[in-house]
């Protein structure tokens, strides 16, 4: 009896929030253009909303939440990443901002991806990306280019 106890609790703790300001680091894999994982858990970018996979968006030939993804790709390639735990889950997800380091270099993935047009600030959740969002409009970057 005492081993179905100790496997639910495991899941169980597994699937729980880390602390806000709990720093995770693993090996990264990209799910979609706002979800990496790192090792086992799925981390979804705080404060910043990517177009979903299979969606079109009018200034990208073809899937442009594929586009949005292989863009992050890159910006992850060669890099460290390490995210940081708002405190919260959303849809079995940790929430986090997540940086990527080149050398001494830290930039936040989210605001890059942001000002760079793959993806839009989220008001409702944070304020953070507002001001590259509406840089990366101005200058018709990324999914913007025919807006």
């Amino acid at each position: 009896m005492l081993l179905p106890l100790l496997t639910f609790a495991a899941i169980a703790i597994q699937d729980a929030a880390p602390s806000k300001g709990e720093e995770l680091a693993g090996a990264v894999g990209i799910v979609d253009g706002d979800t990496i994982r790192l090792g086992q858990r799925k981390i979804r970018f705080h404060g910043m909303n990517a177009p979903e996979i299979g969606s079109h968006c009018p200034g990208v030939e073809g899937d442009c939440g594929r586009a949005a993804a292989r863009k992050l790709a890159d910006l992850i390639k060669g890099a460290e990443i390490r995210c940081v735990s708002e405190g919260y889950m959303s849809y079995d997800r940790v929430v986090a901002v997540c940086y990527a380091f080149h050398g001494d270099q830290r930039e936040d993935l989210g605001g890059l991806m942001v000002a760079q047009g793959w993806a839009e600030a989220a008001p409702h959740f944070s304020d953070r990306y507002v001001c590259d969002e509406k840089a990366a409009r101005y200058f018709k970057a990324g999914m913007w280019a025919q807006n």
